[in-house]
């Protein structure tokens, strides 16, 4: 067998001397023990890493889950807070309805018992007579009473009124 593809730089230099040969047996196993126990002391300080590493990763799991129940509680009770107030502004606008409602009927009847009253006026002064017209006017008109007329009879009943009906 011929070395023929072999580099000339590589098939030119001498092999490279085995420490073993050339330190004595003691040095060695010296050495060895100590990077024995530089393996062992790095293999006890990664061990300790990793229950660090492992206490840290729990911890923050349980800081992780504790956020995530608060931030759970939170978004309900923001639902809670948000339904409440629809409700109670729900609450109050229909209120608010039922009295609009309320005082446009109380508008509407107030409206019409004043125009009843304007046009019974304007009736009762057309009966008064005037100077020259004849009395019939005035027998009719004073022929009213709180049954003929009950608008009149809320007016006319009333303390303040009461002085001159004892004249």
């Amino acid at each position: 067998m011929t070395y023929e593809n072999i580099e000339p730089s590589k098939a030119s230099k001498p092999p490279k001397p085995l420490t073993i040969v050339t330190k004595p047996l003691p040095q060695i196993l010296d050495e060895i023990e100590d990077k024995i126990r530089a393996a062992a002391e790095a293999a006890s300080r990664a061990e300790e890493a990793a229950r660090a590493a492992r206490g840290a990763a729990g911890a923050a799991t349980k800081a992780s889950g504790e956020a995530a129940q608060r931030a759970e509680e939170a978004r309900r009770a923001g639902e809670k807070a948000a339904e409440e107030a629809t409700r109670a502004t729900a609450e109050v606008a229909a209120k608010a309805e039922e009295i609009a409602k309320a005082a446009r009927e109380v508008a509407e009847v107030a409206k019409k018992t004043a125009e009843e009253a304007a046009s019974r006026i304007e009736e009762y002064l057309a009966m008064v007579s005037r100077p020259g017209e004849s009395s019939r006017n005035v027998e009719r008109l004073l022929e009213l009473t709180s049954i003929a007329d009950p608008v009149l009879a809320e007016i006319w009943d009333n303390e303040k009124d009461a002085i001159y009906d004892q004249t």
